[in-house]
């Protein structure tokens, strides 16, 4: 017996296959987006806590997913054993240095297995072995890493100052408002009509008004100097005879010779004075020779003195015996009489 299906059969089976092509798809595009058909390589780590760990959570390398978290469990000496599936063509990365640490979202998510991966140096870590961990980094361990309280210690330090300078502002004693009291009373001074400003102001319009007036004193003093400049050009005046008549050029140009040939033999003169300067040393060292003979000659002249002087006085105390003799003193003749000189017989 044969089965005939009508248009409506055949058209709801074509929908159905179609469901279950676009079905089929789906699931293998889900698959691939899930990795549920990648090979996948086990790995375990240790930590002291859960940081709120569960299954399915990521496990990232350089914040690429690369596998997730498997289980989750508490082992018998009191650490939290998180076993880990690891995409195969990443395996290469997992080495004996390797590191796996826990690490939370910026703003919303679950936390995460981050891994940091070894150096190439050091051999790959065998499957199914342990990697080593580090502790999940507390807002304490942040704050002393980026020095947090420091840098508030620095703010509320600002803060203060901030707040000083504001209190200083607002003294109405202070330097701000008196310096604003001061410009406010150099504007009024400048605004008042009366003040120096437009006093000035009018001086030098007044001077400005003087310096234009045709009649002043300015135009008077220019007609002056035109008109003498006019008169020297013409050789009017002493000074314009003085400028044109040649013979007094020719004089002053004698003179200027007669001053260069003074100052040539000034330069002669000059020119000679070390020659001179040398003679007269090795004249003054040829006159110091018998000076220092003289010298030693002089220094004797005290002892000669003396001796002289004593000679005289010896000579003077035999002279005075042959006085004292009898046979001597009557034939000598009497001594002169002294007689009193007055101020007049000496003037005359």
């Amino acid at each position: 017996m044969v089965l005939k299906f009508g248009a409506k059969e055949q058209l709801v089976g074509i929908f159905l296959v179609i469901t279950l092509f676009i079905l089929t798809g789906a699931i293998v595009f889900i698959a691939q987006g899930k990795n549920w058909f990648r090979k996948h390589e086990q790995y375990h780590t240790f930590f002291k806590e859960g940081y709120n760990l569960s299954p399915g959570a990521n496990v990232t390398l350089y914040h690429t997913k690369i596998g997730k978290v498997v289980k989750v469990r508490l082992t018998e000496d009191n650490r939290v054993r998180v076993d880990l599936k690891i995409l195969a063509k990443y395996a290469s990365k997992i080495r004996e240095d390797t590191i796996a640490t826990v690490e939370s979202p910026t703003i919303i998510g679950s936390e995460y297995i981050a891994i940091l991966p070894g150096t190439t140096q050091r051999p790959l870590l065998p499957l199914g072995a342990e990697i080593i961990s580090t502790e999940k980094k507390a807002l304490s361990d942040y704050m002393k890493e980026f020095k947090v309280e420091e840098k508030i210690e620095i703010l509320t330090g600002i803060m203060k100052n901030i707040k000083e300078i504001t209190d200083r502002l607002k003294d109405p004693e202070g330097g701000l408002l008196g310096a604003l009291d001061n410009m406010k009373e150099m504007t009024a001074r400048l605004k008042d009509p009366k003040g120096q400003i437009f006093a000035s102001l009018d001086n030098i319009r007044h001077m400005t008004d003087r310096l234009k007036d045709p009649k002043g004193e300015l135009f008077q003093t220019l007609g002056n100097l035109a008109s003498i400049s006019k008169k020297i050009k013409k050789g009017e005046g002493s000074v314009g005879r003085l400028l044109i008549k040649e013979d007094l050029y020719h004089k002053i140009e004698k003179e200027i010779n007669k001053v260069d040939s003074v100052l040539g033999n000034i330069e002669i003169t000059t020119a000679r004075i070390p020659v001179i300067m040398d003679e007269a040393e090795k004249r003054l060292i040829e006159i110091k020779v018998p000076l220092t003979g003289l010298d030693n000659i002089l220094k004797d002249v005290p002892e000669i003195m003396n001796t002289v002087k004593r000679e005289l006085d010896g000579i003077s105390d035999v002279l005075s015996s042959i006085k004292e003799n009898f046979l001597i003193k009557g034939n000598l003749p009497p001594a002169p009489k002294e007689r009193s000189i007055s101020v007049e017989g000496r003037g005359e």
